[in-house]
């Protein structure tokens, strides 16, 4: 999350929060699991690594670069993201992390982790 002040005719009116997406994580292709398996995966890519091909022309950077203040969430992924663009963090919160869902105990479906 980032907020940003917005300025009209050089005052500042009001504050402008952005919400963002990680960057895109470096996990082997998705097969498929069955629900049991899936809590698995979720830790493995909550730890994942993200890929740092990124375009440092893109309106992301402008806007990390021109925030008053950078929030993330405490998974790895959010701050390594935000650290990518050389920016400095105010506050890494759990608030911000992703909810986690109840997995059933289910081993006789298997679907990729994007269904689950």
């Amino acid at each position: 999350m980032l907020i940003k002040n917005l300025r009209v005719e050089g005052r500042y009116l009001a504050k402008k929060i952005i919400l963002i997406r990680h960057a895109e994580v470096q996990m082997k292709k998705w097969k498929k699991i069955s629900a049991c398996e899936f809590g698995k995966w979720v830790d493995s890519y909550d730890n994942a690594n993200i890929k740092e091909t990124i375009n440092f022309e893109s309106n992301l950077n402008r806007v990390l670069n021109t925030s008053d203040i950078i929030i993330t969430s405490t998974l790895n992924r959010t701050i390594d993201t935000t650290h990518l663009f050389k920016s400095s963090i105010y506050e890494s919160n759990s608030l911000f992390d992703e909810a986690q869902l109840p997995l059933p105990n289910w081993k006789f479906l298997k679907y990729t982790p994007s269904v689950w």
